[in-house]
């Protein structure tokens, strides 16, 4: 993600800013989709499609579970430059934009665009401009967030020891955030 970190002097410590990592993926799941009707609804191919009772297997080809309801996935790669709002739009540019298709989907199934974000330093911070919110919300797609932090646990605990907290749980809080 683009990161621009301003001078400072020796030990100077920066927070928030755009997520280190990126991936999108839009969920459609219920039971009597039929993954072929919604590619072409969409106008792509799913990067995975489930129907319910396949098995659901590990990279080894075990498997890990039954799928409890049929599925279809598209997974949208985010490139180091690219921020997360120019992710989202070129996902929906990628796809129809017929308001019909996605009332028709998302009064049938449950319609769900997951942002996994990764974080290497423990605080980012960013917004979702009210176009892309009205892009999603015009789709009827709900818009939901999986954050990893994947920073030296070392680090953030000495960054922590520096922060003064307001109140005596302000340091847990953002642990456990």
């Amino acid at each position: 993600m683009p990161r621009f970190l301003p001078n400072g002097p020796p030990g100077t410590v920066w927070f928030g800013g755009h997520p280190d990592e990126v991936r999108l993926s839009l969920w459609v799941q219920g039971d009597a989709l039929d993954p072929d009707a919604v590619s072409q609804a969409l106008g792509s191919i799913p990067t995975r499609a489930k129907r319910k009772g396949d098995p659901i297997r590990s990279s080894t080809g075990e498997v890990r579970r039954i799928a409890r309801t049929d599925s279809w996935l598209l997974s949208w790669q985010v490139g180091p430059d690219t921020t997360v709002t120019e992710a989202i739009q070129a996902l929906f540019d990628s796809l129809t934009n017929d308001r019909s298709v996605w009332e028709m989907l998302t009064a049938q199934f449950k319609v769900e665009l997951v942002c996994e974000l990764t974080l290497k330093c423990f605080n980012g911070g960013w917004s979702i401009p009210p176009e892309v919110m009205n892009q999603l919300a015009a789709r009827g797609v709900a818009l939901s967030f999986d954050v990893c932090y994947m920073g030296d646990l070392q680090e953030r605990d000495a960054l922590l020891n520096r922060i003064e907290p307001a109140e005596p749980d302000a340091a847990s809080d953002i642990l456990n955030c």
